[in-house]
């Protein structure tokens, strides 16, 4: 399913290879272009990404100890962070062309690359950190630096940074309340189930929300 996702998107007119080239530019260069608000934003979440790093632990102690309906729920969503939701994403993409429905190509291909930029992002970030996953029980301060070992490719978590992005984008894109609802709900139960299945700290979720979301808000402003 990503080949074809690849595929249409790369024969698009409108956003195709250059087009994402181009975004991806405009996503890197946009700190300079940042109003004094913007600045303000980005160190209310840094303060609030460092203050959930600090309770990491506690955080991973209570989920782990919680066993409610909740954690059944949130193994429904959990595949949307990845496999599934590719799958969803790649059948609203070849529906819109088959049908001709432009919209709905238009929406698919920029979710598509919303996901896709932010997922690149996300992993970029857990190459070079290499933090230590919570399973391996070594505490949440455990950093090896470059590799591309699982085990220590815990932050950002790239379920919740490719949930996010596409809450975020469809959200701004469609201004539909039942989508909002929708979208994000979900996003949450995938972070929430990161957290539960011990694959990430709170801090990895957290910071993958911040991607996700600002890279689908950047690509939906570009519109």
């Amino acid at each position: 399913m990503l080949i074809i996702i690849l595929t249409l998107f790369s024969s698009t007119k409108e956003s195709g290879i250059a087009t994402f080239g181009s975004d991806i530019t405009h996503l890197v260069s946009s700190p300079v272009r940042w109003k004094r608000s913007d600045y303000v934003k980005f160190t209310g979440v840094a303060a609030s990404f460092g203050t959930t790093m600090l309770l990491d632990d506690e955080i991973r102690e209570k989920v782990q100890n919680y066993n409610g309906n909740l954690n059944d729920l949130a193994d429904m969503f959990t595949s949307l962070g990845g496999g599934y939701g590719i799958g969803l994403l790649g059948g609203g993409l070849l529906i819109g062309y088959l049908s001709g429905n432009d919209e709905l190509k238009h929406l698919s291909l920029r979710t598509c690359e919303s996901a896709l930029i932010s997922s690149g992002l996300t992993y970029l970030i857990k190459m070079t950190a290499g933090r230590k996953r919570p399973y391996l029980k070594e505490g949440p301060y455990e950093w090896t630096g470059p590799n591309m070992e699982a085990g220590r490719m815990s932050m950002p978590s790239g379920h919740t940074t490719f949930a996010f992005a596409v809450a975020s984008y469809l959200s701004f894109e469609t201004e539909n309340p039942l989508i909002d609802v929708l979208s994000y709900t979900c996003a949450i139960m995938v972070a929430y189930s990161r957290i539960k299945d011990d694959k990430h700290w709170a801090s990895d979720v957290f910071l993958g929300a911040a991607i996700g979301i600002s890279v689908g808000i950047t690509i939906s402003k570009i519109d």
